[in-house]
């Protein structure tokens, strides 16, 4: 009997095992196929995407890693858009006031563009996005107080002493796209680079035309 019981989670195993590498290789078989259709460029060398991860989520967390690196055209600009992948240890507290720390994954979506007349450093982050264990990255910064209901939806951040150059950013056809089409997303500016942030893995065939149709119609106001 205890054999069996043994040889019955030795096949339940092995079956989880194949699952997951079956459910992997078809993710990736549909992954390239979309790349290809777009007419993208896999990145060959996954190390060379963390020259490409924005200020705002350099060192943090543990575990970092960069997948399903590509090169693409945005009109005429060139860009590169990957997966970045972090791991943070979050405490929690329940009703009793047990305290239990656990690990928690992030992943985010990059699509960075190069050389933009974006001119400074601003970080127009999605409400909510200082949650996801960011904070101590705006020590340093000053929050910009902007009119409208653009602050409802983000938290708009430059280095002390940028703020004018923050808001020849923010000019009010930015700031309409932003909030007609960009809500889902953050963004960092930074040295004439500019990236478009999103909180998840949004590289795959339903997430990635109102991706690139809001990068385009961005970067048309911005360029």
């Amino acid at each position: 009997m205890k054999i069996l019981t043994l040889l019955a989670i030795a096949v339940l195993t092995a079956s989880i095992i194949w699952l997951a590498y079956y459910i992997n290789k078809k993710q990736r078989e549909a992954l390239l196929a979309l790349a290809a259709s777009l007419g993208w460029a896999a990145v060959p060398d996954a190390s060379a995407l963390y020259g490409y991860i924005p200020k705002s989520l350099q060192n943090q967390g543990i575990r970092q890693y960069c997948d399903d690196g590509f090169s693409l055209k945005i009109g005429t600009v060139d860009a590169i858009i990957f997966t970045y992948t972090y791991v943070t240890e979050e405490t929690t507290t329940d009703a009793n006031g047990m305290t239990t720390t656990h690990e928690q994954n992030h992943t985010h979506t990059l699509l960075c563009f190069a050389d933009t007349k974006a001119v400074g450093e601003m970080h127009i982050h999605k409400r909510g996005f200082m949650r996801l264990g960011h904070e101590f990255f705006y020590q340093g910064q000053k929050r910009l107080s902007l009119e409208g209901d653009f602050n409802k939806y983000f938290d708009v951040f430059v280095p002390e002493g940028e703020q004018i150059e923050g808001l020849e950013v923010l000019e009010p056809t930015v700031m309409e796209v932003i909030l007609d089409s960009g809500k889902d997303y953050s963004i960092d500016v930074y040295q004439g680079n500019l990236w478009i942030i999103a909180d998840n893995n949004c590289i795959n065939k339903k997430a990635v035309p109102p991706l690139l149709a809001y990068a385009q119609l961005l970067l048309s106001k911005i360029n």
